[in-house]
């Protein structure tokens, strides 16, 4: 089973356009990772949570927490991020390190994708559990075309995928892939573990699990938002 999750908001979020990072928006009168901590909480009261933000945003993030969630402070962690997405995973990763077992279960997810599903997150448990590892994913809806020398052709969308997170993986798995990586640019947990050899396995993602990432994300999470069963 999944016991911890690592909740990544290491970034600025730059490309929102606005002067806060994109985690402390509002969404429906809570911050954005609030809510995204709340899906959690709901599925399963007892995992336990590291929180990855920029360094300058640490205490906000703690007395955001304990301003709008109940959640007991021996039940979440918080740490500086890096300058990489696979930096600041390393280094939530490195906080929960001693209190995962072997064959525990560790939850990846970005904290503004506050519209997971409570399916959704028991689908990639029951995967990984199978599997060693799962990573929602969704097809892809539109036509694809591929560069070549020549112009650019036609490919079969079928055999594509968009990437979400969440992404869970056996503790050992992903532990010893952190630690013997060889670049901190990865843009996806499991592109890391697959450059190492293992096989990488889907579990089924869901097209409301936005990344919120510019303005028009986040009008359209609030629409989203309001038609979601809530915690």
């Amino acid at each position: 089973m999944i016991t911890a999750v690592v909740l990544v908001a290491g970034g600025t979020g730059t490309r929102m356009g606005s002067d806060r990072p994109k985690q402390f928006l509002d969404l429906c009168g809570k911050p954005v990772f609030i809510r995204t901590l709340e899906i959690f909480l709901a599925w399963r009261n007892n995992l336990f949570f590291q929180v990855v933000m920029p360094e300058a945003y640490l205490a906000e993030a703690q007395e955001l927490v304990e301003k709008h969630s109940n959640i007991s402070r021996n039940q979440i962690g918080f740490c500086s991020g890096g300058e990489t997405r696979t930096l600041s995973v390393w280094k939530g990763l490195q906080a929960v390190a001693s209190s995962m077992n072997p064959e525990d279960m560790v939850c990846i997810h970005d904290a503004v994708r506050p519209l997971i599903q409570s399916e959704l997150l028991t689908e990639n448990e029951n995967i990984g559990n199978k599997y060693g590892n799962a990573i929602a994913c969704i097809p892809v809806k539109s036509s694809l075309r591929r560069i070549t020398p020549l112009g650019t052709e036609a490919v079969d969308r079928s055999q594509f995928y968009h990437v979400q997170t969440p992404q869970s993986f056996v503790w050992k798995s992903i532990w010893n892939a952190y630690s013997n990586r060889t670049s901190d640019d990865f843009t996806d947990d499991a592109s890391l573990l697959e450059s190492q050899g293992e096989n990488i396995y889907i579990s089924p993602g869901n097209y409301d699990n936005l990344k919120l990432t510019t303005p028009e994300d986040l009008l359209l999470a609030r629409l989203l938002f309001e038609n979601l069963p809530k915690p």
